[in-house]
């Protein structure tokens, strides 16, 4: 094979005998003129104007904020990037500030047209040469033209746009006006637009005082603020600055000295807390799932003017934010520290979430959110869900089925429930509603671990590699599961079967009016509807004379699962409730950040169901069961067959204090069922 130098040379020799041609002459012209006439319309075809006039109001002023819709149609919110803008002339900056954004943002920004054709070329080998796209060339005008006239999408059109508009940019301004507009203009986190509330925002001083060192650090993290910033990560932060000082040296900006000072000085910032704010759990859930489904920055998402419509429900969530201020609502500090909560309300029928809270108090934007990052054991409320529902849906079991609740070695594993107690042979019903652990366990065993962790896997239940033994019946998972994920967990049986992820956004607008997201949860079908209708007869059980008999207290009609987690024996840690209706889903959680014990006798029977029936009492609506599907029968028994353990059809003549009527699937009931009401 040729090298491909003597190649191109052959090439060349070729064209320079073929250009004698009357023939290649003809064809040249033609695709000169044809390429001329390309480049001259190419702007009108992508929708530019090249002789029209960018305004610097709209380069620097073109931010705008993000507003939220609750599910009525109603602003519930705004957000902004824009703490403050104050615009500052460059001679305002420090000449090293200003050569560190230029080294490493833009070396020859006094020597291109706008487009860096020599930079595009060393990307584009750069980037052959590793087989990827890492390798940017965007000069600073076009980023300057990006970040404020065009979308944030990441297509050949918007590149054509970009590099259109930064020639057009270039024959309007001199490169100091646009060199003035980028730093002005630029986001820098902490809410802050240009060099000036940067240097504020940071620093506590006007951007003339910034040092090298500061001045760097800013650099540093303007790819992307939230990611780089000390505020996220301080040792990321140090890197990035650290980086823009040697670019800096190699650039010959600086000597070694300066460049040796500069690296050893601190990172030292000022401190800054986020302004309160109405909604603000709900709101900061909203930024994150908009984030993740439109696939761009925060920074692009709050001053990108886009409206985002949403299931916040502003009455329920007020409610929840003002049940989790009051004291009366949790047990009672410990060592000083209060407890800590997370809770979540939706709409089973839909997974749209009406409210959420992730703490006591809310006070950082997109802090913790114990609803959905924080992962705990869940105790007993995973039985439903890991034990009963598969049980009934994969191994014909009902809630009559009898199980014995005596103490047992499960090859090396030994259950014991709470107390210590044991009952003898107990239905399905009476261990849900009781929460008794052996039976759970003992069901598990029988249907298999696998089966179990197949069914909790379809309705959003993660699992550990490890977690693959028995204890995982009563909640024993290495990690666990977010209140979201339990919520979601529950909603089949309040459904009729379908899983649906829980989330927040219905439709995302842009700031020209283009819907660029609808959601279309549909859900997934997990459960038959007979299967879902025996749970929640059985659920319906807890809440009315078992562990979350509070809500009957209160006269509250829901199903429902509590869960309390043990603290090595010295007290529990964690305290769960679960409840629906046909119209609202719940779970509350409560427990200590660090893991520690709850004061005693804190479970979830107790403070996170009394707080969740105040919420159901008033938001949850009457019907707690569906429609009872056709394979459905309830079933008269003899009371004293029943207390026997044995199944018997009560005659006609026994009265009803006689008679226990029980719930099956009429394949399995047995005799002669009556069809339900």
């Amino acid at each position: 094979m040729r090298p491909l130098g003597q190649l191109v040379l052959a090439w060349l020799k070729a064209m320079l005998r073929g250009i004698k041609s009357k023939k290649f002459k003809m064809a040249l012209g033609i695709f000169l003129g044809s390429l001329l006439i390309i480049l001259l319309t190419l702007p009108y075809m992508l929708g530019i104007n090249p002789f029209a006039h960018i305004s610097e109001e709209d380069l620097i002023n073109r931010q705008q904020s993000m507003r939220v819709y609750d599910r009525y149609g109603n602003l519930a919110a705004m957000r902004s990037g824009v703490e403050e803008r104050v615009r500052i002339p460059l001679s305002d900056i420090p000449q090293d500030v200003i050569n560190a954004f230029l080294s490493s943002e833009d070396a020859r920004f006094y020597q291109h047209i706008g487009v860096d054709v020599w930079r595009i070329g060393g990307a584009m080998i750069a980037n052959l040469k590793s087989g990827s796209r890492g390798q940017g060339a965007s000069t600073i005008t076009q980023q300057l033209v990006k970040n404020s006239l065009l979308s944030t999408e990441k297509t050949y059109t918007r590149k054509l746009k970009e590099a259109i508009l930064a020639l057009m940019l270039e024959r309007q301004y001199s490169k100091d006006d646009i060199l003035s507009m980028y730093l002005n203009s630029s986001y820098f986190g902490r809410r802050a637009y240009g060099i000036e509330a940067a240097a504020r925002a940071w620093f506590s001083k006007p951007a003339s005082e910034l040092t090298l060192s500061e001045g760097a650090m800013l650099v540093g993290i303007l790819p992307a603020p939230n990611r780089y910033s000390p505020d996220k990560d301080q040792g990321t932060a140090l890197k990035r600055r650290n980086r823009v000082i040697k670019t800096m040296l190699e650039k010959g900006k600086i000597t070694q000295d300066e460049a040796d000072a500069a690296i050893a000085q601190s990172l030292s910032v000022s401190p800054y807390t986020q302004v309160d704010e109405h909604y603000g759990y709900y709101i900061d859930e909203v930024l994150r799932e908009a984030i993740q489904v439109l696939g761009i920055s925060a920074e692009e998402l709050l001053s990108g003017g886009y409206q985002i419509d949403t299931w916040l429900d502003p009455g329920m969530q007020s409610a929840l934010e003002n049940a989790v201020e009051q004291d009366a609502n949790f047990p009672a500090d410990r060592d000083g520290e209060p407890v800590q909560t997370a809770a979540v309300l939706a709409d089973p029928q839909t997974g749209g979430i009406y409210a959420i809270v992730g703490g006591r108090e809310y006070t950082v934007q997109r802090g913790l959110n114990r609803a959905t990052q924080m992962k705990r054991q869940p105790g007993s409320a995973i039985k439903p869900i890991l034990v009963y529902a598969p049980a009934i849906e994969y191994a014909n079991y009902s809630p009559a089925h009898f199980v014995l609740d005596e103490e047992e070695d499960f090859a090396g594993y030994k259950p014991t429930n709470s107390g210590g107690t044991t009952s003898g042979w107990v239905t399905l019903r009476q261990s849900l509603a009781k929460s008794l652990n052996i039976p759970a366990v003992r069901v598990l065993s029988d249907i298999g671990i696998n089966t179990g962790k197949m069914y909790a896997s379809r309705v959003g239940i993660s699992f550990e590699s490890d977690d693959d033994h028995l204890a995982l019946a009563l909640g024993g998972f290495k990690k666990g599961v977010s209140p979201v994920q339990m919520l979601g967990a529950y909603m089949p049986f309040a459904n009729g079967g379908r899983y649906i992820k829980p989330w927040l956004v219905r439709t995302i607008t842009d700031a020209q009016g283009n819907v660029v997201y609808t959601c279309n949860h549909t859900g997934e079908t997990v459960l038959s509807r007979e299967t879902a209708y025996l749970m929640t007869d059985m659920l319906m059980d807890v809440t009315s004379t078992g562990t979350a008999r509070v809500f009957g207290e209160l006269g509250v009609a829901a199903a429902g699962k509590t869960g309390t987690v043990d603290y090595q024996g010295d007290g529990n840690k964690d305290a769960w409730m679960a409840a629906y209706t046909q119209k609202l889903c719940g779970v509350v959680w409560m427990g200590y950040d660090s893991g520690k014990a709850l004061p005693e006798g804190a479970v979830g029977g107790n403070h996170p169901a009394r707080l969740l029936a105040q919420l159901f009492a008033r938001f949850g609506g009457s019907a707690v069961q569906g429609a009872t599907p056709p394979g459905i029968v309830r079933v008269p028994l003899d009371k004293q067959a029943f207390n026997q353990h044995r199944w018997q059809i009560a005659d006609d003549n026994q009265p009803a204090k006689d008679i226990i009527m029980e719930v099956f699937r009429m394949e399995s009931a047995p005799g002669r069922p009556t069809e339900s009401d």
